[in-house]
């Protein structure tokens, strides 16, 4: 008996070593690179996650001459995604990848897996710093023991020009808020505009009249709100400042009628999307006042010639539907959520704790770090703009009522109820009043996009 052990024992070692040691076939140890960075909630993201598997394995330079096969892949994402089996399907894809991933080959290719995504991030790094050294501060990327990477948030002001910023920016905010409620004649922002002056009268002594002035209440209402919820203050604001909110999901924006054949508004909305690509990379100046344009023209024209092949066969998918009017809007409205579920782990309020949330979101199957986070902002960003353009040359006269600018601070809402509840919830503090905000926002936030969705 022990003498069949020690069989056993030697053959399983010597099974081991040789996987260990085994060549892999390099389009084999690319998937196996890719499956051992999933799951992906998205088509997009495992196409990208592929995209960095393949130069990972076959080296940026000969991964053009392996587009053909990696984009095959990519289709068969998204034809699951359309189909509503991806999660599925590509659960059982990389059950069978990762059953073999292992061996100093795969071990070296993810770790250029890791290399390739940080210096995407790195990039896109670059760019949000422009903006975030405007705060005193910047981000930066350190490589791990372990070969893993992390995101540094370094302060390069002093804590008095900090703060003044601070201020400045504060005033910034309550002014815009103020200027706001001030400007909107409709009848729920009137009668939240009476509460707002009572609360400021009654703790201030003053007439409530300049936009810092409602700002200042709007905000000290929504602490009390956040604080005492059971307060009668609470409770009134929280009445008043829903049904204003719920006033901001009308949509009033008219369908513009589509006078040309089916054919014709295929190639025109083609041609008129590959126009703007063309136009928007091949400017300075046009490219500089988009960030996700900035980041992909950065990376050089391959970058840009993946980003016109996804917006082509999206704009050919949008068009070809049989409600290209609906389509758009769902687009717009995924490219939107992408960017601002992604970004926001950037904002100021979390960027500290951002590790926390990817924490409590990931043990629920998700993936994300600050690579993945930073790199999908910055490709929704970019797409959303060309799709926008799109929307306005094409489908519907926006200028007067923007749905877009009135879905936006719904959505962005919802998420900061959603990262705060997920801080909560690693605190421990499971009956956190974010927890129901949580779900107040999203019901909000349903209730635009149902309008949005409506077949005329």
């Amino acid at each position: 008996m022990i003498k069949l052990l020690a069989i056993a024992t030697v053959l399983a070692l010597a099974y081991w070593v040789l996987r260990w040691f085994q060549t892999l076939r390099p389009e084999e140890l690319a998937m196996k690179v890719w499956a051992a960075f999933g799951p992906y909630d998205s088509a997009e993201r495992a196409a990208t996650s592929l995209r960095w598997a393949s130069r990972a394995v076959f080296g940026k330079t000969e991964a053009i001459n392996h587009e053909k096969w990696v984009n095959s892949h990519i289709q068969n994402f998204r034809d699951w995604e359309t189909n509503g089996c991806f999660e599925k399907m590509q659960n059982v894809m990389r059950s069978g990848l990762l059953l073999t991933a292992r061996g100093h080959d795969f071990e070296a290719a993810c770790q250029r897996f890791r290399d390739e995504a940080m210096a995407d991030a790195t990039e896109i790094m670059g760019v949000l710093n422009e903006d975030l050294e405007k705060t005193g501060h910047k981000l930066e990327p350190v490589k791990l023991s372990d070969g893993t990477y992390s995101v540094a948030y370094k302060k390069i002001w002093s804590d008095d020009e900090i703060q003044r910023k601070e201020r400045e920016t504060g005033e910034a905010v309550l002014n815009a808020i103020g200027k706001n409620l001030l400007e909107d004649q409709s009848s729920e922002a009137k009668q939240l505009l009476s509460f707002l002056a009572v609360v400021y009268q009654t703790n201030i002594c003053e007439a409530l009249e300049a936009p810092k002035d409602v700002g200042i209440s709007w905000v000290a209402c929504l602490e009390i709100q956040d604080k005492d919820p059971n307060s009668e203050t609470a409770k009134t604001f929280r009445v008043l400042n829903n049904a204003w909110d719920s006033n901001k999901c009308d949509i009033k924006t008219e369908r513009i009628e589509l006078h040309l054949s089916k054919e014709a508004f295929t190639k025109t909305a083609i041609e008129k999307t590959a126009e703007d690509i063309e136009r928007i990379f091949s400017s300075d100046q046009a490219c500089s006042e988009y960030t996700g344009a900035r980041v992909i023209r950065k990376k050089g024209g391959e970058a840009i010639a993946e980003f016109r092949e996804h917006m082509i066969d999206k704009v050919q998918e949008i068009v070809t539907n049989s409600n290209p009017f609906i389509a758009i809007r769902k687009a717009l409205i995924n490219s939107m959520e992408s960017y601002i579920r992604n970004s926001a782990f950037f904002w100021e309020e979390f960027r500290d704790r951002r590790e926390n949330i990817y924490r409590q979101l990931n043990a629920s199957g998700a993936e994300l770090n600050d690579e993945i986070a930073a790199s999908f902002a910055m490709w929704a960003d970019a797409e959303s703009i060309f799709l926008r353009l799109l929307q306005k040359s094409m489908f519907e006269n926006v200028s007067q009522d923007d749905w877009w600018a009135r879905y936006s601070p719904l959505y962005e809402e919802y998420i900061k109820n959603l990262y705060r509840a997920a801080l909560a919830q690693s605190e421990g503090n499971i009956d956190s009043m974010h927890a129901l905000m949580v779900k107040a926002t999203k019901e909000t936030t349903e209730k635009f996009k149902s309008k949005l969705f409506e077949s005329e």
